[in-house]
């Protein structure tokens, strides 16, 4: 008896992702042809290979520290409990992070490195944006201060980290290896990774009056209240060196007035 379509649909996927080359009865009675499933047995193999080269590129870090082989064996398995549900390949993937977690693979900073290649993934495809010219923030009027909200440039990710593993990290993108020497301790830490307008993807540490700063301007806070809630925290700071950095930076592309 021949399936619906949907049914099909379903035999077929599980056919794709079984972890051998047996088809079902039912599948091979609707295809009509046995040969056929050599065709099918090439689909499913290319089918596999491309998602894990998917996850390759996204954790190129992970699969350093791994190691080819155990970082593939890693792959399948978190392939076979994790189906692609989009078209888009570079969906996929984002749990690998947590599947990682869950296996509790060592070492333990492999969480961090992880987070990081999943987000210097996510801010590459990331569209483009327009920062306005600095001289534009120097011709706001004085009376208007108060009534700021600040515009954040779009791919600005804050990251919260358990261990100092970002030069590393940027170590093993630039030379396509690890290395021992570098030490890596347990601190938490907040992290902002973000792409210029040049499509250069920056990492920088935030202290902790910048780290609240930027997550007030991600609220829509006007700048009298954030500078009143920053106060709170370090009546010392140097509010015109913060706002120097971020607007040079582009990590503050814009304003608006909030009355």
């Amino acid at each position: 008896m021949d399936l619906k379509l949907k049914d099909l649909q379903k035999e077929f996927i599980n056919y794709i992702y079984s972890d051998c080359d047996k088809c079902s009865q039912e599948l091979l009675s609707n295809i009509k042809a046995h040969s056929i499933l050599e065709s099918l047995k090439t689909y499913k193999r290319n089918s596999i290979l491309s998602l894990f080269d998917t996850i390759k590129i996204t954790y190129y870090s992970v699969c350093l520290i791994l190691g080819e082989e155990f970082f593939k064996s890693l792959v399948f398995a978190y392939i076979e409990k994790n189906r692609s549900r989009s078209g888009n390949l570079d969906m996929y993937g984002f749990s690998f992070p947590n599947f990682l977690q869950q296996k509790n693979i060592s070492p333990q900073y492999l969480m961090d490195i992880a987070i990081l290649d999943l987000n210097f993934h996510l801010i590459s495809m990331m569209p483009d944006f327009q920062a306005i010219p600095i001289e534009e923030f120097k011709n706001i009027p004085q009376q208007e201060y108060e009534n700021i909200t600040f515009i954040l440039n779009p791919t600005c990710k804050i990251l919260s980290l358990e261990h100092d593993v970002v030069k590393y990290w940027q170590y093993m993108h630039e030379h396509e290896k690890t290395n021992a020497k570098i030490r890596i301790t347990s601190k938490e830490s907040q992290v902002l990774i973000f792409r210029d307008d040049n499509n250069h993807i920056h990492y920088s540490a935030l202290d902790v009056v910048e780290n609240y700063f930027l997550n007030l301007c991600q609220e829509g806070k006007r700048f009298f209240d954030i500078f009143e809630s920053l106060i709170e925290i370090d009546s010392k700071f140097d509010l015109n060196s913060l706002l120097k950095k971020f607007i040079e930076k582009q990590i503050i592309i814009g304003f608006t007035y909030n009355h």
